[in-house]
């Protein structure tokens, strides 16, 4: 059997690991990452993933730039940017005009398949839930904090399902547990809601997830905002059931006690991703007239450290 031809996009935590695990299980992978540091330390020593998981391995195809691209070929190209990157990057692959090629999403967020719709073909494009983290130690080296199984792949159109099928089967056989799923944006918001209601909290308070989970006032505020986002979700058509709570907080207790990636970000003065968590989920609240008004007031709050944080200019950096 042919062997697929991949490219995965971002070398951060989720792309990293991805990367390693793929060149592992014998694919040959292009990595392609802005940052200069980032795939010239991966050319020259690869890519090391230790914590929850040890890993590495040799990677032998780095590029800097998408257009260096042009004129290879791929089965599978997996987008494992930030949201906030995600419309340039789409708009980039556009431009290659690339034939045959399968587009995985796999980030956070609610509606960023939409976001990729806008340049490339539905039927090419295949939705992610990623359900382990990470933190880049330094160049090259990617510290795993969790590995929750399973992650989910699904399709937008079901002309895709063979495709998603066969993405889940390819991921599980390099050792990253997926399940393909019909209801792929039902779990987007799943994941989102998860991390709508721990990230901020942690950058604000500058606590690790095990910190915030113990402690009685900030775990009633979590409690009340998986409340507000499950009235919000069932708005959607999507019904989490009574004990959504208890397994969410059982999903904080396993992620273990490190620092959000948000607040990793925040911390070293990068965009945040409130756009497609957050400030997404309340739109959709007053959209349907739903109160949310403690997310409400988180937002706020987010904003007002961005403005500290890096001037006016902080503001739209939250959306």
């Amino acid at each position: 059997m042919k062997q697929p031809r991949i490219c995965v996009i971002g070398a951060g935590p989720v792309g990293s690991v991805l990367a390693v695990h793929l060149i592992n299980a014998g694919h040959a992978v292009h990595v392609v990452d802005v940052r200069p540091d980032y795939i010239k330390a991966i050319r020259e020593s690869g890519l090391q993933i230790v914590g929850a998981s040890d890993n590495y391995a040799r990677v032998e195809y780095g590029h800097t730039a998408i257009h260096e691209l042009k004129k290879l070929t791929f089965d599978q190209i997996f987008l494992c940017v930030k949201s906030i990157d995600l419309a340039g990057t789409a708009r980039e692959l556009q431009s290659l005009k690339l034939e045959g090629a399968t587009y995985v999403l796999f980030e956070n967020g609610i509606d960023n398949e939409e976001i990729l719709a806008g340049f490339l073909p539905r039927e090419n494009i295949l939705r992610g839930v990623i359900n382990y983290a990470g933190m880049v130690t330094r160049p090259g080296v990617v510290t795993m904090t969790f590995f929750n199984p399973p992650n989910f792949v699904g399709h937008l159109v079901p002309e895709a399902r063979e495709k998603a099928k066969n993405v889940s089967a390819l991921l599980t056989e390099a050792g990253l547990r997926t399940k393909y799923t019909k209801v792929i944006r039902k779990k987007a918001w799943r994941k989102t809601i998860l991390n709508a209601v721990i990230m901020p909290i942690s950058v604000i308070t500058g606590l690790t997830m095990g910190n915030i989970i113990t402690h009685p006032e900030l775990r009633e505020i979590i409690l009340t905002l998986l409340e507000e986002f499950r009235e919000v979700a069932k708005m959607e058509g999507y019904v989490f059931k009574d004990h959504f709570a208890a397994k969410a907080i059982h999903y904080f207790v396993r992620a273990g006690d490190h620092k959000t990636s948000m607040s990793l970000d925040f911390e070293a003065g990068r965009p945040l991703e409130l756009a497609s968590m957050n400030l997404k989920i309340q739109e959709y609240a007053d959209r349907h007239g739903v109160p949310c008004e403690y997310n409400r007031i988180l937002c706020t709050i987010m904003k007002g450290l961005l403005i500290h944080r890096d001037g006016l200019n902080g503001a739209s950096d939250a959306g």
